[in-house]
């Protein structure tokens, strides 16, 4: 297992002398543990944790420090998402891969007559097959995304959701020596927009001795 973690204090800064801060004060801790399990000798779990709490003050100095009702911004924001990492060989040729992500933000922002506050909540999970060969490489998988966000001081709440659900195949072929062909194909479906994008894309590489162009 692997364990990060940071915290940053910015001190209130008015280097004019108005008595109104240029920079705001700021305390923000981090922390990102993540844990490695090897269930075989072919397939590899890792799971982390990733979480941010900042709170920043800006406006009047003696405001800042809770001395009277001057003119304050504050903007609190807390940030956490999960990684998680599934990956296995299936053969010596092939492998499959499943990755998930959940990330949760929540920000709040007090503004002298103005007050905001919303959650938001995305999601990320894909499953992909690998399979190569001495001449050409595949990739073949699907993914999904959903984002939810719910707003909860507001005059116009502006809640929306959005899930797409996406395909792909993607083949690295080499023709000769000299050259590599990377071809992919994608395609997406958004439940409001049905199928808004799918396209194809072509990429020949040239053999250098240094690596790769991109012609």
């Amino acid at each position: 297992m692997t364990l990060y973690g940071s915290a940053n204090s910015q001190k209130e800064y008015d280097p004019d002398g108005d008595e109104y801060s240029n920079l705001p004060r700021a305390r923000t801790i981090s922390l990102n543990p993540k844990v490695f399990y090897y269930p075989s000798e072919k397939t590899t779990l890792w799971l982390g944790l990733n979480g941010t709490f900042d709170d920043r003050k800006g406006g009047y100095l003696d405001a800042i420090n809770g001395n009277n009702n001057g003119y304050l911004e504050q903007n609190i924001s807390r940030r956490l998402s999960t990684q998680a990492v599934w990956d296995t060989e299936l053969t010596d040729h092939s492998s499959f891969q499943f990755k998930n992500s959940i990330a949760y933000f929540n920000r709040e922002l007090l503004i002298p007559n103005m007050d905001f506050k919303g959650n938001q909540v995305n999601t990320f999970t894909e499953a992909n097959y690998k399979t190569n060969s001495t001449k050409t490489d595949w990739v073949v998988g699907a993914n999904l995304y959903t984002s939810s966000f719910d707003e909860e001081v507001s005059i116009n709440e502006r809640d929306q959701k959005d899930t797409t659900i996406g395909a792909f195949v993607n083949n690295i072929t080499d023709l000769n020596d000299n050259w590599i062909l990377e071809t992919g194909l994608r395609t997406d479906f958004t439940t409001d927009w049905g199928v808004p994008l799918c396209y194809l894309e072509h990429l020949y590489y040239i053999k250098v001795m240094e690596g790769l162009q991109v012609v």
